[in-house]
């Protein structure tokens, strides 16, 4: 990280804070070398995530839509923390998960690692945010505010850190393809396209792989693996019962969408559909319910591609 009060000590190393004089064709700007130097980029993956047509809620539900948001992101921390520790694992400290987080009022964007961590957590997002609109969560809020819609984006790129907020055309890209997107979709950009097919195979291999596949992957080589064969409830998970699946992914669609123009950028851009099934048990494991969600959807009007 940098703090602006670094970058104004060496400037004031190499150049004047305020000039009395003419300017000169003599005068010099700085070395690109010593530009780049000063701030540090490094990629990461960014999940964008707004809530579909927040403007066209009413009052009071209106109000209370980022309220909902940050219960659902509270609520998918814990579960995180609870159920799917391997996969985040640095990014869980002292029985609690941080997260870089950017608030943008009616949703946000969380900086991950890599695209996996990314997806993974959009399906936990997701899966909460489905237990909100099929009335098994805040029931009685639900049938105030009435059923959310939610639009992800997830692009791989370059950002730094300046004092406590984060820039960078991993960010800016992900904000341009959310306002792009006029349904709730999930998206993605090239890079993380490229991602998943340089240690995957493609996005859809995750049908088909668990968490202790990881070990075979360059960027989890590091992580602990002690505690894998004891996970049944990740987003890599498939649990089963009398060959019927019951927990986990059950299907991943990806396509390419084609090249969106975007304040005179143009980006790569694929949409996603993720198929998921779950339970909701109660604390004596007497209740319970099978419960499919989706990530995403397959419909891809309303973009409009170069």
């Amino acid at each position: 990280m940098v703090t602006i009060k670094d970058l104004e000590i060496e400037f004031n190393k190499h150049d004047l804070e305020h000039n009395y004089t003419s300017f000169s064709e003599k005068d010099q700007n700085f070395d690109n070398e010593f530009l780049d130097d000063l701030i540090k980029l490094e990629n990461k993956s960014i999940l964008g995530i707004d809530i579909y047509q927040y403007s066209k809620f009413k009052e009071p539900g209106q109000n209370f839509n980022p309220v909902i948001f940050k219960l659902i992101l509270n609520i998918t921390n814990q579960n995180i923390v609870k159920y799917d520790y391997f996969l985040f694992q640095k990014y869980i400290k002292n029985s609690t998960l941080q997260l870089d987080f950017i608030d943008s009022g009616d949703g946000g964007f969380f900086i991950f690692d890599n695209p996996l961590l990314s997806l993974a957590y959009a399906i936990h997002f997701q899966e909460v945010l489905t237990n909100y609109n099929t009335y098994h969560l805040y029931r009685k809020f639900r049938m105030n505010v009435g059923e959310i819609s939610l639009r992800y984006s997830i692009t791989y790129d370059s950002i730094f850190k300046l004092d406590d907020n984060y820039y960078g055309p991993a960010i800016i890209n992900n904000a341009r393809i959310l306002s792009q997107d006029k349904l709730n979709r999930c998206l993605f950009d090239q890079n993380t396209h490229d991602w998943f097919l340089k240690y995957f195979n493609s996005i859809e291999q995750l049908s088909y792989i668990t968490d202790k596949d990881l070990n075979r992957i360059e960027v989890f080589k590091d992580y602990d693996y002690s505690k894998v064969l004891g996970i049944k409830h990740s987003v890599l998970s498939k649990n089963g019962q009398d060959g019927v699946q019951t927990y986990g992914i059950k299907s991943i669609y990806s396509q390419k969408i084609g090249t969106i123009k975007s304040k005179s950028q143009y980006l790569s851009i694929y949409n996603l559909q993720i198929s998921f099934i779950y339970s909701i048990v109660d604390e004596e494991n007497e209740k319970y319910q099978n419960i499919t969600s989706t990530l995403g959807n397959l419909n891809t009007s309303g973009i409009i591609v170069e």
